[in-house]
C-alpha cells in the first residue's frame, strides 16, 4: 500500500462497495469499522475544553451533524451522501470562500461559532490544501496506532484512510479499539461504526 500524508491507498480504497461485499480476509467476510464525520472529529480535538466543543461531540455522536447544520441553515439535500459532499466543499475545502458561496457556512456559524473561527484559522494558516493534509496527518496518528494494534493482536486487516476492514467475527474488537484510541491520544471518543 501506499501512504501519503497519514493517508493509506491500496486497490480496495476505490473499490466499490458492491465488490468489497464478495471479498473475503482470513476466511471471513469483509467487515469495515469506520470513523464517522472524521474531519469533524479531529476538528473537535482540536477546539479547546468548553460547551461548543461538548455540543459538538454531541452532534458527531449521535450521527446528526450534517443534517443540524444543514437544517439550521435552511438547506434540503437529496440524500445523506450529496449533504456530506457540499459540508466539506463549502464548510472546508472549496477554493471558493465567499460566504455566498457557502450557504450551509451560516447553519455551522450559528451553531459552532467557535469551530468556524478554528476552521478560518487554520486554512489561513495552512491553505487549503495545507488543511485537509493537516487532518489526514491526525487521523494518520490514530490509524497508525490502532493498525500496529490490530497486527500485534494477530487480527488481519486492512488499513483504509478512516477505517480498517477486518473478518466480521473481528470488526466489533476494531471498533471499540479505534473509540478506546482516539479518546486515549485526543481526549474524545470517536464516532466509529462496525458495518
Amino acid at each position: 500500500f501506499l501512504r501519503k500524508d497519514g493517508r493509506s491507498y491500496n486497490p480496495i480504497t476505490n473499490c466499490p462497495k458492491s465488490l468489497r461485499r464478495r471479498m473475503r480476509l482470513d476466511g471471513e467476510a469483509l467487515r469495515e469499522a469506520d470513523l464517522g464525520c472524521s474531519y469533524w472529529y479531529f476538528l473537535s480535538t482540536q477546539m479547546p475544553v468548553g460547551a461548543e466543543r461538548d455540543r459538538l461531540v454531541k452532534a458527531i455522536g449521535s450521527g446528526e451533524f450534517y443534517e443540524r447544520v444543514a437544517g439550521t441553515a435552511g438547506i434540503y439535500f437529496p440524500d445523506r451522501n450529496s449533504l456530506k459532499q457540499e459540508c466539506q466543499r463549502q464548510l472546508l475545502f472549496g477554493q471558493d470562500w465567499r460566504e455566498s458561496q457557502r450557504p450551509l457556512w451560516v447553519g455551522l456559524q450559528t451553531l459552532f461559532p467557535g469551530l468556524c473561527r478554528l476552521i478560518d484559522s487554520l486554512r489561513y494558516r495552512y491553505g487549503v490544501s495545507g488543511f485537509a493534509k493537516y487532518l489526514m496527518r491526525l487521523a494518520g496518528r490514530l490509524m497508525d496506532r490502532v493498525h500496529k494494534q490490530l497486527v500485534d493482536r494477530g487480527i488481519h486487516v486492512i488499513r483504509l484512510h478512516d477505517g480498517m476492514f477486518v473478518g466480521e467475527s473481528k470488526v466489533e474488537e476494531a471498533a471499540d479499539l479505534m473509540r478506546s484510541t482516539g479518546l486515549e491520544l485526543f481526549g474524545i471518543e470517536p464516532r466509529v461504526k462496525a458495518k
